[in-house]
């Protein structure tokens, strides 16, 4: 105990050099209740183990109704505009992930939302546990007009309590280290000092993603349709003509938004002329309107008609698609409005909801849009009609209204090519097709891997006839097989089942990987996506507007990645004049804000090359010896 203490006041000393710790001053409980100790004991780590001394926590009830309750900062001795790191510090004792989560959550007045700060995810059951979140965005995002900061305390479910010992923001000014030199754990980050002490090393959460519970993969929807909002999906009520601005209280309390309000009538542009790519609806081979090399290690041999992408229109010429690097900055926004405010290289919105003069709005800003749609039947989609009962099969598990298809059937890829049409109607640079992996569920139509792997090739051709490019979303399994005829990729949750080195191929192919984790620690998940190269968002079940950019977490925050305009039907690369052209090894040498991952890469780079070269040298005496 007394090495506890005399570590809370090292660490207390350190971070008032640095910048300021945070108490909450109040709690206002909205559902469920809370002991009455007093939040003052909240303001020293003197829990550790499976301790219980009841004075010193605050209990949260959730094993009778769902708990929530609001804690209010005073920030008002802070200045929120020099602050460069900041950190939600937390002592907990509760149940395991597996059985309820329980998660913290930051309020942001400009946007009327809350952002996930972290969650109780790789806490042993009922062990005190220290945890650090690292910031999901700027401070002063967070900062009301009376400068105070208000953090949710919330689960998601009635199965059980928790307590909590320890509460506390921790911030850093702009001379303290960045944030990004923290390591890669849920316990206090060294770079910036926080007055938590650390907890015995046999109960600090480890690096990996906790095991789910489940043998198989559960799905991220709840059973009811009112639980959750489908990540990828679309408003299940067209007739509605407003949208939710904010994010959910909790996953499970979200409901399907409703259709995006009405907008004005777009201005027309010209769309791109088809290529010559092969008639066949659904090719049983490889297309052979794909890139003559999955992973260009050259410069190609011409360039663009044009340079830059025209006030309006599409990035890339006509006659070629748009194939973005390892890097690329997204934003991935299917509810609400659109916040066209994200200085992103792509946007990712939905083809339905979001009208052609928004797309038109993006582009003049710079912005690549890419336009979501299901493959599947949604009752509420205005070409529902379209699909007959003879090619309709089960429901999917958990979304009412939807079902799965006859990816076989001509009828249905008609009714998919008209969707294609429609992309590029409303300008959309490429599409983002979903549930694309349908002969992997229970679909009731006795689809074969061999049939989804034609009928995604099918949608991959099509779409780079009309100049769309497109990305394979999930159906990991099939990654290497279709890797060739995908320009990107898209994936949730990889970093939660531990299943991303599966997308490996596209990065090593030179094409960015995008995704989102729904759980988890910012500090954590980014930590491993940044590493990989991959493109990879913090966000709510409801992917609204707010959500945390990984690459943030890099060194020099969030680069311009390189881009290829791939023209299909000759086979051949082009690169954009104003954009680095050596893909696949200098994506990140040609920003200067990333000079440190660069010279990292550069020379992990150059190592690879020679020792190749030796080996193929001492070969070569070798054989002549």
């Amino acid at each position: 105990m007394y090495r506890t203490s005399v570590l809370v006041i090292i660490l207390s000393i350190l971070s008032l050099s640095f910048g300021a710790t945070l108490f909450p001053k109040s709690l206002r409980t909205t559902k469920g209740s809370a002991s009455s100790t007093s939040l003052n004991s909240l303001q020293k780590v003197d829990q550790s183990g499976s301790q219980d001394t009841w004075s010193n926590y605050v209990e949260f009830y959730g094993s009778s109704t769902a708990y929530s309750g609001v804690f209010t900062f005073d920030a008002s001795s802070v200045n929120a505009a020099s602050v460069s790191s900041f950190n939600l510090d937390v002592s907990y004792k509760g149940p395991k992930s597996s059985r309820q989560v329980w998660q913290f959550e930051y309020f942001e007045p400009s946007s009327n939302s809350w952002i996930l700060a972290g969650d109780n995810t790789d806490a042993p059951s009922w062990v005190w546990t220290t945890f650090s979140f690292c910031a999901p965005t700027s401070f002063s995002s967070l900062v009301a007009s009376d400068k105070t900061v208000q953090v949710r305390l919330s689960s998601t479910t009635k199965r059980d309590d928790c307590d909590i010992d320890y509460l506390a923001i921790t911030t850093s000014e702009e001379e303290s280290a960045p944030v990004t030199s923290a390591p890669a754990t849920n316990a206090p980050a060294t770079a910036a000092p926080t007055s938590v002490p650390t907890t015995p090393a046999t109960n600090a959460p480890t690096n990996a993603p906790a095991t789910p519970a489940a043998t198989t993969r559960p799905t991220s929807a709840p059973a009811t349709p009112a639980a959750t909002t489908r990540p990828t999906s679309a408003p299940a009520t067209p007739a509605a003509t407003t949208r939710p601005t904010t994010a959910p209280n909790t996953p499970a309390a979200t409901t399907r938004p409703t259709s995006a309000p009405a907008t004005p009538a777009a201005t027309t542009r010209p769309t791109s002329a088809p290529t010559s790519a092969p008639a066949t609806a659904a090719p049983t081979t490889k297309p052979t309107s794909a890139p003559v090399t999955s992973a260009p290690t050259t410069k190609p041999t011409s360039a663009p008609a044009t340079s830059a992408p025209t006030p309006g229109g599409r990035i890339c010429p006509a006659g070629s698609v748009w194939q973005p690097a390892p890097g690329t900055t997204w934003q991935w926004q299917l509810t609400g409005t659109i916040d066209q405010t994200l200085d992103v290289q792509m946007y990712d919105i939905d083809l339905f909801d979001v009208s052609a003069a928004v797309i038109t709005q993006l582009h003049n800003k710079g912005r690549v849009v890419i336009c979501y749609f299901s493959t599947q039947y949604e009752d509420w989609r205005s070409d529902a009609s379209k699909f007959t009962s003879d090619i309709l099969g089960n429901n999917l598990d958990d979304w009412p209204g939807e079902r799965y298809v006859d990816i076989r059937s001509s009828k249905l890829r008609t009714i998919m090519t008209q969707r294609l049409d429609l992309a590029v109607s409303k300008g959309c640079d490429g599409v983002e097709p979903d549930n694309v992996d349908s002969y992997a569920n229970s679909n009731g139509l006795g689809l074969k891997a061999a049939d989804q792997l034609d009928y995604n090739r099918f949608l991959a051709n099509e779409a780079h006839k009309r100049g769309l490019s497109i990305g394979l979303k999930n159906d990991l399994d099939q990654v290497s097989a279709l890797v060739n005829s995908f320009d990107w990729a898209l994936n949730e949750q990889c970093n939660e089942y531990s299943e991303c080195n599966t997308l490996k191929p596209f990065t090593n192919a030179g094409k960015a990987v995008f995704g989102v984790e729904y759980k988890g620690t910012a500090s954590k998940v980014c930590t491993d996506m940044v590493n990989s190269r991959f493109s990879w968002l913090m966000k709510s079940l409801s992917l609204g507007a707010s959500g945390t950019q990984c690459c943030t977490f890099a060194p020099g925050g969030c680069a311009k990645a390189p881009y290829t305009c791939v023209n299909y039907s000759s086979k051949r690369s082009e690169v954009d004049e104003e954009q680095p052209i050596d893909i696949v090894e200098e994506v990140f040498v040609t920003v200067p804000a990333v000079e440190e991952v660069a010279v990292e890469q550069v020379m992990d780079s150059s190592a690879t090359i020679a020792s190749a070269a030796t080996f193929v040298l001492v070969a070569a005496v070798a054989l002549v010896l």
